[in-house]
């Protein structure tokens, strides 16, 4: 797995302090199967759609939210590709989206997530 941290996601990325907090909410996140008819809040339903339209991620397989962020929204998305999959995370500020980072699986790494963080 590579992480990627992003320049627009400077304001919450950009010392290994808060890389460090950041990944500690990135690896407690819950995640759920992507499907039609799933429930969630509208803030971050919404904030998931925009970004998986915006961003054109493929194939989406899980999505995952937290109020780790509070008062801003907290989400993630798992989007498949031909040559592996990314979780891509995302700081809803209100009037924008922030992507904060993203990590690559290659197609030949196994994912261990525990159990209790898929739902």
């Amino acid at each position: 797995m590579k992480r990627n941290w992003t320049t627009k996601g400077s304001k919450y990325n950009d010392t290994s302090d808060k890389k460090v907090r950041l990944g500690l909410m990135f690896d407690s996140l819950e995640w759920h199967h992507a499907s039609v008819g799933m429930t969630m809040n509208m803030m971050s339903a919404e904030g998931i759609k925009e970004a998986i339209n915006t961003l054109r991620i493929p194939n989406v397989s899980h999505v995952a939210t937290s109020n780790e962020m509070a008062p801003y929204g907290f989400f993630a998305i798992r989007g498949h590709f031909s040559n592996g999959w990314a979780d891509i995370y995302f700081c809803d500020e209100g009037s924008k989206l922030v992507v904060l980072a993203s990590d690559f699986h290659q197609n030949d790494t196994i994912l261990d997530i525990p159990d209790h963080h898929l739902n």
